[in-house]
């Protein structure tokens, strides 16, 4: 039986042999709400090919399995998700992690310096074994010589813990000179109008960087208990997808993913909140910071009858949420 909430950092395998990504941290009583991230394929050893883009992502299920795509009364629109029925397998970044460290057989550089970096980061910050996993590549089994160390937090004050003491551990270190240019290139390519200042904001973030070599990106994750609200005390309504300016007043839930803004704007009072769904935007900006968000538009409808605006980044490529 799974002992740990199946939230963001989990895999899970369908009966077809289908590979999503869990996202976020509150879900449906029946199912999951996940993104399509692995496909079966015989071109590759590992049995998988990876699919990149959300758009493509989607496309795939409306053509092969259309009902993965579910339309969610809470969201207001069709969302990826994984019925309970569907699961064949659960990925859990924590039990995987444990499994490497008690591994008997040879493991590979990349595993071995995932471990190891695991290591330092417990030793040296006052997170535990159980709040700490690995997820991404490395969990699934598809993962290269030139693979990330994608690593998971769980907890709050573990989350917060270890976040304020990364910066003591060491052999961890920024992205900077031409690796830094290339990561932004990656990441933001779709933006070059923003490339220096995207440069400068990634080149600050702790959650990410290289450890002996090796790219790493850290996703800090709540547990349910966290959270005050469930997945069906709010209600999101589409408004459209716009930009807009804003100052952001704060950047405490920051460094979760999800990760959420707090911000005010003249020009559209009921603007309460930037949110996103993807690592990118975790460590962004910051509080007293003016930004030019641009992004998907929500009405957010609370249990107690209050509604505001809110603005998601991340699911179009030319989304951008910038300092000026």
């Amino acid at each position: 039986m799974q002992s740990r909430p199946i939230v963001e950092g989990f895999f899970v395998k369908t009966v077809e042999g289908l590979v999503f990504e869990i996202k976020g941290v509150v879900h449906p009583r029946n199912r999951y709400i996940a993104y399509l991230r692995y496909v079966p394929t015989g071109a590759h050893r590992s049995g998988l090919r990876k699919v990149y883009d959300l758009a493509d992502r989607e496309r795939y299920l409306v053509s092969n399995h259309s009902s993965y795509l579910w339309t969610s009364q809470v969201h207001g629109r069709v969302v990826q998700s994984v019925p309970h029925e569907r699961v064949k397998a659960v990925l859990d970044p924590v039990e995987h992690l444990g499994m490497l460290r008690a591994e008997s057989r040879e493991l590979t550089v990349l595993e071995q310096k995932a471990v190891k970096m695991a290591e330092v980061l417990v030793k040296h910050t006052p997170i535990d074994w159980t709040d700490i996993g690995l997820t991404g590549s490395l969990l699934v089994g598809t993962a290269g010589p030139s693979s990330d160390i994608d690593m998971v937090v769980y907890g709050e004050q573990a989350c917060r813990s270890m976040y304020d003491h990364i910066d003591e551990c060491p052999g961890v270190e920024k992205y900077s000179g031409s690796i830094l240019e290339r990561h932004v290139e990656f990441r933001w390519g779709a933006l070059h109008q923003y490339t220096d200042i995207l440069a400068e904001i990634e080149q600050k973030k702790r959650l990410q960087g290289l450890f002996e070599g090796a790219e790493y990106f850290i996703r800090l994750v709540r547990h349910p208990r966290d959270l005050s609200y469930g997945f069906d005390d709010r209600i999101f309504e589409y408004v459209g997808h716009s930009v807009h300016e804003c100052t952001v007043i704060g950047d405490k839930d920051s460094i979760f993913t999800p990760c959420a803004y707090q911000v005010e704007s003249s020009s559209r009072p009921d603007l309460r909140q930037i949110v996103s769904f993807r690592g990118r935007y975790t460590e962004h900006v910051h509080a007293g910071d003016h930004v030019c968000v641009c992004g998907r538009m929500e009405r957010v409808r609370e249990e107690s009858g209050d509604a505001h605006i809110q603005i998601v980044v991340g699911e179009a490529a030319t989304d951008y949420l910038v300092p000026f």
